[in-house]
C-alpha cells in the first residue's frame, strides 16, 4: 500500500484509474441503454402517428416550407399531436421525459464524479 501525499487518503496503485475506468464503463452502458430507449420511444411515436394521423402523410416528417405560414402550420400540427390528451401520446411524452431526465442525470453525476476525483487525487486526474 502506498500513500498519496497532500490529500490524506490512502491510495493503492491504480485505485483511482480503476475507479475512473469502472465509472466510465457504467456511464457508457447507461448512455447506450438510454439511447436504445430513446430510439424505442421515437419508434412508438412514429407508429402512433402513422396509425392515427395517416392523413398528414410524409409532409409531417419531411416538410417543405414555401412561406413562414407553412412553418407555423407545421409547428401547429406537431403541437396538436404532441399536446393531445390521448393516453398513448401521454405515455410517449412520459417516456420521452424519462429519457431526457436520465441523460441529464448521468451527464451531471459523471461530471460531479470527475470533479470529486480531481479534488481527491489532483496529480492522477
Amino acid at each position: 500500500m502506498s500513500y498519496d501525499y497532500g490529500t490524506g487518503f490512502a491510495l493503492w496503485r491504480g485505485m483511482v484509474e480503476m475507479i475512473v475506468a469502472a465509472t466510465t464503463m457504467a456511464v457508457m452502458g447507461l448512455t447506450a441503454l438510454n439511447a436504445v430507449h430513446g430510439g424505442l420511444v421515437a419508434g412508438r411515436l412514429a407508429r402512433h402517428i402513422a396509425r392515427r394521423h395517416s392523413h398528414l402523410g410524409l409532409g409531417l416528417w419531411v416538410p417543405t416550407f414555401g412561406a413562414v405560414a407553412d412553418l407555423r402550420i407545421w409547428l401547429g400540427t406537431w403541437r396538436s399531436i404532441l399536446g393531445s390528451r390521448d393516453p398513448a401520446v401521454v405515455a410517449i411524452r412520459l417516456d420521452a421525459r424519462l429519457v431526457v431526465t436520465r441523460y441529464l442525470y448521468v451527464a451531471l453525476t459523471s461530471q460531479t464524479w470527475a470533479m470529486a476525483v480531481t479534488t481527491i487525487a489532483p496529480n492522477l486526474a
